[in-house]
């Protein structure tokens, strides 16, 4: 089984943070990524949480492009686009860590 070290993903998160800033109140990497790596069969997991007045597939399109340069790194990305209802509890009690 392969595995991707998030610490190799340096690069990758800088450029995803900067795409996120100007679209996400809040962005999270979740999932195996918050242990230190990803093995290949896995999903590289992201939540946003836009800014208001955000169209659902503004947030998708601009995210999804910064997803990319992951995906290039042989990971699935697994986006998730949060509402305002979405429990922020819930969100920041997961195992995560935040980029914006």
């Amino acid at each position: 089984m392969k595995t991707v070290y998030v610490k190799d993903l340096e690069l990758e998160l800088v450029l995803l943070k900067a795409r996120l800033e100007p679209i996400a109140k809040e962005a999270y990497v979740f999932g195996s990524a918050v242990h230190g790596a990803v093995a290949m069969e896995s999903d590289f997991d992201v939540l946003i949480l836009p800014k208001r007045r955000l169209s659902y597939q503004r947030a998708y399109d601009e995210t999804w492009s910064a997803l990319v340069k992951i995906l290039a790194r042989g990971l699935a990305p697994h986006l998730v686009i949060a509402s305002a209802r979405h429990d922020p509890e819930f969100i920041r009690n997961a195992k995560a860590f935040r980029i914006v």
